[in-house]
């Protein structure tokens, strides 16, 4: 490399103005006020309608699985037992089998973790 192309390359920070801190200025976020707690009634309120919306979006699908369907029963059987198994599959293993190993490993004594 010639003298001329050293000069831009170097591994030295640019001078700064007198005073002038070395780096970005430091970001000022404003402060995000704490959500209040909410009601018993508003707590009951957000579940209902919570429930309303799942009740009214399977109901919008079960339409639609009618109209594309023509109505065929067997179909619609076929993808309700279908609907069945996969929620019992998650009840059974999802959420009993994992609460009850959770609780087996809670029960047990630390000794035999390695340290």
């Amino acid at each position: 490399m010639d003298q001329r192309q050293d000069q831009f390359h170097s591994d030295e920070p640019p001078p700064y103005a007198p005073g002038e801190s070395v780096g970005p200025p430091p970001v000022v976020r404003p402060a995000i006020p704490e959500r209040p707690p909410r009601s018993p009634g508003q707590q009951v309120a957000g579940t209902f309608f919570s429930l309303l919306t799942a009740v009214a979006g399977l109901a919008v699908l079960a339409a639609m699985l009618f109209f594309c369907t023509g109505g065929n029963a067997g179909v619609i059987l076929l993808i309700a037992g279908i609907f069945a198994f996969t929620v019992v599959h998650y009840l059974l293993w999802g959420w009993w089998l994992s609460a009850r190993i959770r609780r087996k490993a809670d029960a047990e004594p630390d000794s035999q973790h390695i340290q």
